[in-house]
């Protein structure tokens, strides 16, 4: 959807009343991610995870918007907030087209939205399908050593596998495996390598959407005694269901 207000700007729903945690990352150069009305902002980077925290506020009486219909341009006042989102840090010839529209909403509209635009497969099952499709022969999720490092918490020649342990790299440093870790393995793979393992692997940047590797990170923290929680609903690998996660994470 978008609001039209000299030009037309994509709109963002979140239900209200709702500790929500945004995970933002750039795809070309800084960006500042700003809500006046939360009064803070966060940078976006290129290639790395940035967190942005916020509770959604409980409506009122005297919070509207108005909703026009695409296809019969009728306009019905609903309950719900509009606010602004901008970037504010200098980007480009662009910058001043960098704005959106936050529309906070009651739990059920919200809903209604995420069913309308087909929302399908958890971050957790996109990441599964991608690993079925084209990780599974260099990396294994029951802590067998194959061409790269295995994804489950493991211990293989006395190192310790798994999202949220320290990796050791071959010039004998440690790293932790957070989610930049991952994103950075899975683009620039040679930029660390694993102690005990060749540089093998080829970059999948280009190939895979942000949406991709978001899921593979979260299928990787499911197969992780060290991993958040899955969302309300999802399951891990074992098959039972966690505790509700804090949406997002940051890098």
């Amino acid at each position: 959807e978008v609001v039209t207000q000299g030009r037309e700007y994509p709109i963002f729903y979140l239900p209200e009343n709702t500790d929500v945690k945004l995970r933002m990352q750039s795809t070309d150069v800084i960006h500042s991610f700003w809500i006046p009305e939360f009064r803070t902002k966060r940078d976006v980077i290129p290639n790395r995870y940035t967190g942005f925290g916020i509770k959604t506020p409980k409506l009122t009486k005297y919070d509207s918007y108005i909703y026009r219909d695409k296809e019969t341009g009728e306009e019905t006042e609903m309950l719900g907030r509009d606010m602004w989102i901008f970037c504010a840090e200098y980007c480009g010839d662009e910058h001043s087209r960098m704005a959106a529209t936050l529309r906070i909403v009651p739990q059920e509209i919200y809903e209604q939205k995420m069913a309308e635009w087909g929302v399908q497969l958890s971050p957790i099952e996109t990441g599964e399908k991608i690993y079925n499709q084209i990780c599974m022969s260099c990396h294994a999720i029951d802590g067998t050593k194959l061409v790269g490092p295995p994804w489950n918490s493991a211990t293989l020649d006395g190192h310790e596998f798994g999202y949220g342990y320290d990796v050791t790299l071959e010039d004998g440093s440690t790293h932790p495996r957070d989610a930049n870790y991952y994103r950075e393995s899975i683009l620039d793979p040679n930029a660390k390598i694993v102690a005990g393992y060749a540089p093998a692997m080829a970059s999948y940047q280009g190939q895979l959407s942000d949406e991709q590797i978001d899921g593979l990170i979260a299928y990787i923290q499911s197969l992780s005694d060290r991993g958040p929680a899955p969302a309300e609903g999802e399951e891990t690998e074992a098959g039972t269901d966690q505790a509700e996660e804090a949406a997002g994470s940051e890098s």
